[in-house]
């Protein structure tokens, strides 16, 4: 799974609230294997046990002492109880047809039995364990194994046990109901306001849960608080700079620079953010990330590349030099004198045609007396004929060549 799913389940599980499992008796819909309690009180007290059998009945029983089955083998799929008629011993006192009626509409149903019998009494009819049942994860998923879930159990209870594709949305996650009906889930809003329209719960059995792929992307690199940054060698318009690993994020439509680095998680404390950059078809942005207005005016597009670079406290120095490295970063040093850590130059080092490059490839300057920034590169060329010796080298090669097209010629 992607780090940031990781990073967001991270979030929700600092924040789980029990509100959303509470059952709502003119919601919740009873179907098969739904246990309840039928609670009496008042002149006489009981309770007792009951199930919504296979048929869709439920028979109303008194007098058996009240319990709760654990989990056993049934060969039901997607039920980890004993969900049968038996559960439901004791005197019958009459049945209800339940499945596909609301509990409020049951318990009324059940409290007209029950006070033919017993008068005076108050009737509770709640949910002791919803039914469980079987989904299967579709769409942008590298895997679809099933899943176990209740009704009441959300997008975000099972997010985290999906192996999903890189490409995969969390923005419009589809729940594909039998009647043709479906909700949407919007994971990353869900996790940045804690508001449960974003989050729908499965509510009954044959729901798809489906992850189409990502519409709108963009690529960042660099000193973002959603994926750690590695750093790696990288070739930039012939130059070898460090460069960042980089990491995908879904973008909503008209969504702003600001609003990217919120959802990402915010700056990493390292960045160096007046210095942004965003790579559009060849079309190079440049944005002072501290500036808000700066950030909130920039409109994302499908296919940016942004670069965050980081405040680097080392420099790189390259080319004809004898130990070419990274070295810590001194304010006020120059070019020659980091040369000069570096070992100095080799015999084929140009001293005199030194280039100072910034992190991001910009050319600052040239020659030995430019002032290093943190995170420059200083690039030493290497002349290809140095010495006497080489030009030897060469017109040996060129006479042997000639001697060659001679003896062919003949």
């Amino acid at each position: 799974m992607p780090f940031f799913v990781l990073f967001l389940q991270f979030l929700i599980l600092s924040q789980v609230r029990d509100d959303v499992y509470l059952i709502n008796p003119e919601t919740y819909v009873l179907h098969p294997r739904d246990r309840l309690q039928l609670v009496i009180s008042g002149a006489q007290g009981f309770v007792q046990d009951l199930v919504v059998n296979g048929d869709g009945t439920m028979i109303v029983t008194v007098g058996s002492p009240a319990m709760i089955a654990e989990p056993s083998e049934t060969p039901i799929p997607g039920e980890t109880s004993m969900l049968t008629a038996d559960f439901a011993s004791g005197m019958p006192l009459g049945v209800v047809y339940a499945d596909g009626k609301t509990l409020k509409e049951v318990e009324t149903e059940v409290r007209g039995i029950v006070r033919k019998y017993y008068t005076g009494v108050e009737v509770r009819l709640v949910i002791v364990r919803p039914r469980h049942f079987i989904i299967l994860p579709t769409g942008a998923v590298a895997n679809n194994l099933p899943l176990e879930v209740a009704p009441l159990m959300r997008v975000s209870n099972v997010i985290g046990s999906i192996l999903l594709k890189p490409t995969a949305s969390l923005m419009n996650i589809e729940l594909r109901f039998l009647d043709g009906s479906a909700d949407t889930a919007d994971y990353i809003r869900y996790i940045l306001t804690g508001d449960i329209k974003y989050d729908p719960p499965f509510r009954e059995e044959g729901v798809v849960l489906y992850f189409p792929e990502m519409k709108n992307s963009v690529t960042v690199f660099g000193a973002i608080q959603s994926h750690g940054t590695v750093n790696i060698y990288e070739v930039v318009d012939t130059l070898e700079i460090f460069q960042s690993v980089s990491a995908v994020h879904e973008i909503y439509d008209g969504e702003n620079l600001r609003e990217l680095i919120q959802i990402a998680g915010g700056f990493l404390h390292n960045a160096d953010v007046s210095n942004i950059t965003v790579k559009r078809d060849g079309i190079v942005f440049r944005i002072d990330g501290r500036d808000n207005s700066a950030l909130e005016n920039f409109a994302l597009e499908n296919g940016d590349t942004i670069l965050v670079p980081e405040i680097r406290n080392s420099i790189i120095v390259l080319g004809g030099v004898k130990n070419p490295g990274e070295y810590a970063f001194v304010p006020m040093k120059t070019a020659f004198e980091y040369v000069s850590l570096a070992g100095g130059v080799t015999d084929r080092g140009m001293l005199g045609r030194i280039s100072v490059y910034s992190y991001e490839g910009i050319h600052r300057g040239d020659g030995i007396n430019v002032l290093v920034e943190r995170g420059d590169v200083v690039k030493v060329p290497e002349v290809t004929f140095k010495w006497w010796q080489d030009y030897t080298t060469a017109l040996g090669a060129l006479v042997s060549l000639a001697s060659l097209i001679i003896l062919l010629s003949r």
